[in-house]
């Protein structure tokens, strides 16, 4: 240990008495008394001055006798002592040293708080503790080397003081704080007091159950340079501005209440703080906690405000209350009545105009007590509704005796944020309507009945209560005709007519109120018929009774001056779909081309201005699938035969052939795209020009078809352009199903045809070819042939097929056919279905049973691969060896033999009369067919049923 401090110990040894016991390491380990008097302090104390030096622990200053302590010095005999203090009007005086006054005398200023410390070489072995007696507070805890001791923002004497040096090894624990600083301050000017002192961080101010007023309060944070704000309703002014940082809210020398108060934070303290904040109310007592600019207080009741309390928390921190901060009389409104004038106000929830002496309600105000917020209209006699007026503006008329026949009244801004708003009317010869909200109406429209009073509530979002039949409007009924039911009876504005699961067959529609010059005209497309011809009006029937014919969709409009007025909205119900949106005034809806039924109808007569229901375009929806002859001007869109990319498509005289007929396909994007009956692999295209272009899904594929309600069609191309501007005509199409079998000449061929010339063969126009992909004969071989005619055909466009010879005698087998089927396929596109030709005379042995699950086997491994598959067989295998019935669901070829060797001479009456066991789509009527392009042999002759539907 170096000497200097040896030295130093070994003073302090004899000046103290301590005990000094050296360590092996040469440390020396001291022990100091607690009641050692080696530290001194004295004070000057109001109207005493300098007090005698007290001790280690023991008191300096009074204590009980409201005596400001005003200065202090302390002594320590070895140097290394500083302190300080917190001055009334000062604030923090420098650091003192050893004897050195700290404070002040002669100014009759406080000392609030104080801190001492030692020097950094007593530091190493003492610890400095200090605690001090506080006016209004006692003794505080125990403060340690430096900390504060006292308080800060209480403006608070400080009393007495005592003071303690001890070694490190010991402690005193407090159970309280050494220091005190409120977060939050304020300070309430009373009724007949004026000012109080401040208030502190969740104390009473102001003077509960007094009967006296607070007129004005200031608030600040003591400790902190952020803003607080805050406002106050005053009695006669209402809502006075924010004020800020101890400026004063409210009046003074004007006798007027605080009802309400406000209190927020700055953006920068409310991320750390709430503040909250509750009043003590007139006849209510203590209200509830309020928090974050939330209101506290009444409106409404006249009461004052006689006592606040208000405390700022860390946000983890949360008062909760059982009680409402905040009661409201917040609107209030009066009626001007016939022979009366205006009445006085009214608050919330009370009647307003008369009752039971037949006076109208010709004009009303409603406004808020403490926001703007709401906006009102009159339906008024000879008028119909006004412009919205707004917070306290009139609505209705005055001196023209004009009557009140429904009103609207809603929200906006602050108050819809917080509020719905219930009103109900008190009709002549009804009485007292329903509840209505929110801006619906409520009163009559027809009846020419007058108002004669109203009740308005104003009721917080988080509550409700029931509404209805608010108001009656004699506008518009309509009755439908039901399938195996009959006429219901009539539903009124928007009610629904009809029975769900039932169709509807026809429709009767009627106006009621009759005040404008016009009517209601609509028609209905019947299913099997079309649109009707001609609109029916007023309670005409629409549709048809007694045929089993329901309606599809359907168009209402309006006339005259009725349709000025008026907009008539309507939705359907439709089979398979539901509700289908609304639409208005003469729009389609329903469905044409599905067979869907209509189920319930709902029709609304509604004001130009009123609010509508979204009103949707997609609400009708038109299925053309299927083939048609597409015809304008009694001549018909026609193709050239062979199809060939760029072919023209013009109009010709009706001639019935496949040229003329044109598969129409809907895709979901609400456009088609029309295919040649003669080809599908071609598809109408719009580019500059009207011609037939191989399916690519382009977008000048595209066309957007229009039903015009008349039996014609308006069809365009994707860019909008009208195919009718191709044939120098304003004309509509015709869409004309077609209903009768397409029959399609084929061929199928084999490595057997050998080397065909393709340019001779598609001369004689085939309409599709089916060619052998492999066969189970000779361990499995795929036909060398078929990828050089799948080439070939491909090239050609002619649509294509495929089929495997089966030598299949158990399941096992046949799935391996099906495998190498697939494989021999390569994911190469057929437009017609793998056949499986079942012909082996070992099936025929195998019995039905076995030979139908062994080609079912085989169909369904390839049908699970994405291709179509069907069974080619005679009719003797059909009949005799196989369940033909229970095949039916895959495409059947059937392989029958009449003697016909030539397209002309197999017709399908001649062959229906020979065979009729299973619907069948293909018929290989020939193996001896003479065939351009194919020499080596003769070929197999095919016709196809609407193979491409």
């Amino acid at each position: 240990m170096p000497l200097k401090k040896k030295l130093f110990l070994i003073f302090l040894f004899f000046l103290t008495g301590a005990i000094y016991k050296l360590s092996s390491s040469d440390e020396l380990m001291m022990v100091v008394d607690v009641n050692s008097n080696n530290i001194y302090y004295q004070s000057h104390v109001e109207s005493i001055g300098w007090m005698d030096y007290r001790k280690s622990g023991e008191t300096s200053g009074t204590v009980g006798e409201s005596k400001r302590l005003e200065a202090f010095k302390i002594s320590l005999e070895e140097k290394g002592i500083e302190y300080r203090s917190y001055v009334e009007g000062d604030g923090w005086q420098e650091y003192k040293k050893n004897d050195e006054v700290s404070g002040t005398t002669g100014l009759s200023k406080k000392i609030e708080a104080i801190q001492i410390r030692l020097s950094e070489e007593l530091n190493e072995y003492y610890n400095v503790y200090y605690r001090v007696h506080v006016q209004n507070l006692g003794w505080l805890g125990w403060a340690k080397n430096d900390e504060v001791a006292g308080t800060s923002g209480y403006n608070y004497r400080i009393e007495a003081i005592q003071i303690k040096l001890l070694d490190k090894g010991d402690e005193l624990i407090s159970d309280n704080d050494s220091f005190y600083s409120p977060l939050i301050k304020y300070k309430t000017h009373i009724e007949d007091i004026g000012w109080t002192d401040y208030s502190f961080d969740g104390n009473g101010s102001g003077s509960e159950n007094s009967g006296k007023r607070i007129e004005a309060l200031q608030m600040e944070f003591p400790n902190m340079e952020n803003d607080i704000e805050y406002r106050s309703y005053v009695e006669g002014e209402g809502w006075q501005e924010y004020k800020k940082n101890d400026e004063v809210s409210g009046t003074t020398g004007l006798s007027k209440k605080i009802e309400a108060i406000q209190v927020k934070l700055s953006e920068e303290t409310i991320e750390k703080y709430n503040i909250y904040y509750r009043v003590y109310v007139q006849k209510m007592g203590w209200l509830g906690w309020a928090k974050n600019n939330e209101v506290a207080g009444t409106l409404g009741y006249n009461y004052r405000i006689e006592a606040i309390q208000i405390k700022l928390l860390d946000k983890d921190n949360e008062l909760i209350s059982d009680k409402n901060s905040f009661y409201s009389k917040e609107i209030k409104y009066k009626s001007h009545v016939e022979d009366i004038g205006w009445m006085n106000y009214k608050d919330n929830d009370e009647i307003s105009g008369t009752t039971g002496i037949s006076k109208r309600l010709e004009a009303f105000q409603i406004e808020f007590m403490n926001i703007k917020g709401i906006e009102y209209s009159s339906y008024v006699e000879g008028e119909g509704w006004q412009d919205y007026k707004k917070d306290g503006q009139v609505s209705g008329t005055t001196g023209l005796s004009k009557k009140i026949e429904a009103i609207r009244i809603k929200l906006y801004g602050e108050a819809l944020e917080k509020y719905d708003i219930y009103y109900r009317v008190h009709v002549q010869f009804l009485g007292w309507l329903g509840w209505a909200k929110n801006d619906e109406r409520a009163g009559t429209s027809g009846y020419d009945y007058k108002i004669e009073a109203v009740q308005i509530k104003l009721i917080d979002k988080k509550d409700s209560m029931e509404t209805g039949n608010s108001y009656l409007n004699k506008k518009i009924d309509y009755s439908s005709h039901i399938s195996n039911i009959g006429w219901q009876e009539y539903k009124k504005d928007g009610e629904t007519s009809g029975v769900l699961g039932n169709k509807i067959e026809a429709l009767k529609i009627r106006l009621l109120d009759g005040l404008y010059e016009g009517n209601i005209e609509y028609k209905c497309l019947i299913n099997g018929f079309g649109w009707e011809e001609k609109y029916k009006n007023n309670e005409d029937i629409s549709g048809t009774t007694g045929r089993s014919k329901p309606i599809e969709a359907v168009q209402i409009k309006l006339t005259g001056d009725v349709s000025n007025i008026y907009d008539v909205c309507y939705r359907v119900y439709v089979q398979n779909l539901g509700w289908l949106g609304w639409t208005q005034n003469g729009e389609m809806t329903g469905t044409n081309g599905y067979n869907y039924a209509i189920e319930a109808i709902e029709i609304k007569l509604l004001e130009k201005d009123e609010d509508h229901p979204f009103i949707q375009n997609d609400v009708y929806h038109i299925s053309k699938d299927g083939y048609y002859n597409i015809g304008l001007d009694d001549r018909y869109l026609d193709v050239d035969s062979p199809i060939k990319s760029g072919r023209k498509v013009y109009l010709e005289k009706q001639n019935f052939l496949k040229n003329q007929i044109w598969k129409i396909k809907e895709y979901n994007d609400g456009t088609y795209r029309i295919f040649s009956s003669v080809n599908p692999k071609f598809v109408i295209n719009i580019n500059n020009k009207l011609t037939l272009s191989r399916f690519e899904g382009s977008n000048f594929e595209k066309i957007k078809i229009t039903d015009l309600g008349n039996g014609y069609y308006d069809i365009r191309g994707y860019d909008n352009s009208s195919l009718s501007s191709f044939f120098n005509t304003d004309s509509n199409f015709k869409l004309e199903k077609y209903e009768g079998i397409k029959i399609y000449k084929g061929i199928d061929i084999s490595k057997w045809q050998g080397n065909i010339n393709w340019e001779e063969l598609v001369s004689e126009i085939p309409e599709f070819i089916i060619m052998r992909v492999g066969t189970g004969r000779n361990n499995y071989e795929k036909d060398f042939k078929f990828d050089e005619y799948y080439s070939k055909a491909s090239s050609y466009d002619i649509p294509i097929g495929a089929y495997t010879y089966s030598n299949a005698v158990n399941f096992k087998d046949a799935e391996k056919e099906a495998l190498l089927t697939l494989e021999w396929l390569d994911n190469k596109n057929l437009d017609l279905p793998v056949f499986y030709d079942i012909e082996n005379i070992n099936q025929a042995l195998l019995g039905k049973d076995v030979l139908t699950k062994i080609a079912e086997t085989f169909c369904d491994k390839i049908t699970d691969s994405g291709y179509k598959c069907g069974i080619y067989a005679s009719k003797y295998f059909l009949i005799d060896s196989l369940n033909a019935s229970e095949l039916s669901k895959y495409p059947i070829w059937l392989a029958h033999w009449t003697g016909a060797n030539t397209y002309s001479e197999a017709t399908l009456d001649k062959f229906k009369t020979d065979y009729n066991l299973t619907n069948y789509n293909y018929w290989q009527f020939s193996s001896l067919g003479v065939y351009r392009g194919i020499t080596e042999n003769t070929v197999d002759l095919d016709l196809g049923y609407d193979i491409f539907d």
